[in-house]
């Protein structure tokens, strides 16, 4: 095994950690290191010494700079962070943030997607680092209102019925995740009930039929995929 790596967790709410990136790190030989962006951001020196970057999730969009005021440069960081090869993977907002980084439009999407429901792979997927050889369709978790134009450049690696930007590669390094393989297997209950608002607004959910039956069926054939893509995803985390 190597040396310990460290690689950054921008975490924007409480209720959305790393969940399976926090459960592989270990073995992987990582060391996650988590910043609230609303408390405060990193310099320069300090994203310069990082091995890898990820972005959580939020309930926040990317265009609300008014409301929160982080935003705009943590934007400004993972564009930088991506400029300077080192790999980045985004999750939800995070492949959101990620996207407008590269100079896509972010914006509401024209229907929510929330609960259980199946994400096609592409073609160009079958070749890439982290999605090679896995199944399609995938059953995974979603929760967003927000979507994204694929940025210029970057490879389409996965859609779904509702939305057709679900996973994206840019260059060799960066990937964007609208959905939400990370999950522990409380989370889509326990969201449920801190997002109560929206889920009695919506309907939800939207794609699936249960919380709860849906995760005790889907959320355990789904781990080792999600463990994969962390696995993969740590092995590009080489050094500073």
């Amino acid at each position: 095994m190597g040396s310990e790596r460290k690689v950054l967790v921008f975490q924007h709410v409480d209720c959305e950690g790393p969940g399976v990136f926090g459960r592989v790190a270990p073995q992987a030989c990582v060391r996650l290191s988590t910043v609230h962006p609303s408390k405060g951001l990193p310099h320069g020196r300090e994203m310069a010494g990082i091995s890898g970057l990820i972005v959580l999730g939020g309930p926040m969009g990317v265009y609300e700079s008014d409301r929160h005021a982080w935003i705009a440069r943590e934007v400004e960081l993972v564009g930088e962070a991506v400029r300077a090869g080192k790999p980045v993977i985004g999750i939800c907002l995070g492949s959101q943030i990620l996207a407008a980084a590269l100079g896509a439009r972010v914006y509401p999407h024209d229907r929510k997607e929330i609960g259980w429901g199946d994400i096609e792979l592409t073609s160009p997927s079958r070749r890439d680092p982290l999605f090679r050889n896995l199944p399609s369709p995938l059953k995974v978790f979603h929760w967003h209102s927000d979507t994204f134009d694929l940025p210029a450049g970057a490879v389409r690696l996965a859609s779904s019925r509702l939305c057709r930007n679900q996973a994206f590669r840019f260059g060799e390094r960066a990937w964007g995740l609208q959905c939400h393989l990370e999950i522990e297997r409380a989370d889509p209950l326990s969201w449920a009930g801190i997002y109560r608002e929206e889920v009695e607004k919506t309907g939800a959910p939207t794609t699936g039929v249960d919380f709860g039956r849906d995760t005790d069926q889907h959320w355990p054939p789904l781990q080792p995929v999600a463990q994969k893509v962390a696995e993969r995803f740590f092995s590009f985390c080489s050094g500073a």
